[in-house]
């Protein structure tokens, strides 16, 4: 019925996928398939792209994903001027979706322990329906990005000690995941 009305519409595929950076993986490679899966089309593949580091390759993914930003989009999170509405990155079906999305990261960065990495919410762009690609450091696992299914060009990124943890706090509690995506040795 959508097709024949034209009426935009939302297609949802369900499901959270968390992404895994664990010791001993390609870091840069990692960086480049999670910005370049979360933010070409916004959304693909996965609905909640969590990306969870290691204590050892976290900085050093957070630098190489901030460096793909720039490299993959044009976004340079140290320069103000590069967000502005960019032809590579998906653009928000609706104004009530972009709405919920305002909404989603206003709630996380109103989190003292959140830290913008990229984007956030002053680099959306409502004329263009527009959210600049977004990546947060930390946010709380009790906000509703971390509880839903976003449908958004942000990409958090939280840091585990264990692979337990990760599995324990971040999979087994939050539903069936379509996919796992895990990037590590097959020694860890």
């Amino acid at each position: 019925a959508a097709s024949d009305n034209l009426i935009p519409c939302i297609l949802e595929l369900g499901g959270k996928c968390p992404f895994i950076v664990d010791v001993g993986c390609n870091v840069d490679h990692a960086a480049y398939k999670a910005v370049q899966a979360k933010f070409q089309n916004a959304v693909k593949p996965a609905s909640r792209l969590t990306t969870s580091s290691a204590t050892e390759p976290d900085q050093e993914f957070t630098e190489r994903v901030a460096w793909h930003l720039k490299n993959q989009y044009g976004v340079d999170p140290k320069d103000a001027k590069t967000w502005k509405y960019n032809p590579e990155v998906g653009k928000i079906v609706a104004d009530f979706h972009l709405d919920r999305i305002e909404k989603i990261m206003k709630e996380v960065e109103k989190h003292s322990g959140t830290k913008i990495i990229a984007g956030g919410l002053e680099k959306v762009d409502r004329k263009n329906r527009y959210v600049c690609p977004t990546v947060y450091r930390d946010p709380p696992m009790d906000c509703t990005m971390m509880k839903e299914e976003n449908f958004a060009p942000i990409l958090p990124i939280m840091s585990y000690v264990n692979f337990s943890e990760v599995i324990n706090k971040h999979i087994l509690t939050k539903g069936k995941p379509l996919a796992i995506y895990y990037f590590g040795s097959s020694s860890s």
